[in-house]
């Protein structure tokens, strides 16, 4: 396992109005110097950097005073701190919260000081704005695919076509696409499920969330199904499930993570492939990531789970005619087609996950003492997940972290406040 710490930069906590602030409780930034005057960002001030960067967060009840990062003084002591904490505690990972309330240049030190792999928290849904800060960083969190990915699969009447789209423009604007993280739930936003109860739409959308480009974030409880629709009851207390391992969404998601684990040590290409949509249209997406023998296949719909059963003729997956695939998530085996296309029985409206079956031999993955496979010339997606599931794993490829994170992002400076 992986230690990630969420950690702010940009700001302190003052229980009150900004006016009242009393500097000398904070530590080590003990002194008004270290802060920009107080004046609260405006939601007129969206598009203005210079605000977002020079204004405080928060409000009249709870102020957040902004740190001077662009001060050299400043950011020196920041580098010095990460350097220590991240040595202290051994961490592996910073994500790194309110990017776009920083100055940009502050984060090429901070970066280099910690170490270690850093993501930022660039709340911005266009490509064009949100990239750019990726060469700061060694990655940023994939917001501009988040608003797309949710409104997609988030009702059986979204647009699939227009998340494709922002794929490819994600693709061209950012840097290095292989290390984004990407999330279909945080913190701050509403759970999955406050929008829909349909479970085939929210298996959908945690399979794009886990095998498309990128590095996947699990937000905790999203594998008990929390369905809490704003800041805080989307903070859930997870003992409360008493961290149930037969939840469907645990099961599935452990069946992802272990497909995605396999891919990543059976080829070393596999975590620079640039991942392909080899067919969608509005309601329907096939992905593919790999090259030829060990590619992921991933078949995604949006029609929810009343959807009448549909049928799928998928092409340019770099299968071999004859070739045996298996069905990951059902454990059903099939052969292509003399074409190399192989036949998709869509069922409930529920994802598939196809991968050469030669490629899984020496793996737990649909192996004797697994569910039963069977051959055919379709492949049914059923409604129970793989139960051929080890514990999730996380591991590096190289330069490529490939990992799941699960976490309930804390802020550190208000929790000291507090205390």
């Amino acid at each position: 396992m992986y230690l990630m710490l969420d950690v702010v930069v940009n700001h302190f906590a003052w229980a009150g109005n900004g006016t009242t602030v009393d500097y000398s409780m904070f530590n080590p930034f003990n002194s008004e110097d270290y802060f920009h005057p107080f004046k609260l960002l405006s939601k007129d001030d969206p598009g203005n950097h210079t605000a977002a960067q020079m204004y405080w967060l928060g409000d009249d009840v709870l102020s957040l005073p902004d740190v001077r990062t662009e001060d050299p003084k400043v950011a020196q002591m920041y580098y010095s701190w990460i350097e220590s904490l991240v040595s202290n505690y051994s961490v592996d990972g910073l994500r790194i919260d309110t990017v776009l309330n920083v100055d940009p240049q502050f984060f090429p030190g901070f970066n280099k000081a910690a170490g270690v792999f850093c993501t930022g928290e660039v709340y911005n849904g266009d490509p064009a704005s949100a990239c750019p800060l990726q060469e700061n960083l060694d990655s940023i969190i994939n917001f501009p695919i988040y608003f797309y990915l949710v409104r997609a699969f988030n009702s059986t009447s979204g647009n699939i076509t227009a998340l494709v789209n922002q794929m490819e423009n994600v693709q061209q604007e950012c840097r290095d696409i292989h290390v984004l993280t990407t999330f279909s739930e945080n913190h701050d936003l509403p759970r999955f499920a406050s929008y829909t109860r349909d479970m085939s739409l929210a298996q959908n959308v945690i399979t794009y969330n886990i095998l498309a480009d990128g590095i996947p974030i699990i937000y905790y409880g999203q594998e008990q199904h929390f369905s809490g629709a704003f800041n805080p009851v989307n903070r859930e207390a997870e003992w409360l499930t008493e961290y149930n391992t037969d939840a469907p969404f645990y099961k599935l998601i452990a069946s992802l993570n272990e497909i995605r684990t396999h891919a990543f040590q059976a080829a070393d290409t596999y975590a620079t492939y640039v991942g392909l949509t080899i067919y969608h249209d509005e309601h329907t997406m096939v992905m593919r990531k790999g090259f030829d023998g060990s590619q992921v296949i991933t078949v995604l719909t949006n029609k929810g789970e009343d959807s009448d059963d549909q049928t799928l003729n998928v092409k340019n997956s770099g299968f071999k005619g004859g070739e045996k695939v298996m069905e990951v998530l059902t454990c059903k085996e099939q052969k292509t087609h003399s074409d190399a296309s192989i036949n998709v029985k869509i069922h409930k409206g529920l994802p598939g996950v196809f991968y050469p079956s030669a490629g899984l031999e020496g793996s737990n993955i649909c192996q004797m003492g697994s569910p039963s496979s069977s051959s055919g010339s379709e492949s049914s997606l059923s409604d129970k997940p793989s139960l051929a599931i080890s514990s999730i794993r996380t591991f590096s490829q190289g330069s490529n972290p490939a990992f799941i994170i699960g976490f309930l992002s804390l802020w550190i400076p208000l929790i000291l406040q507090w205390i």
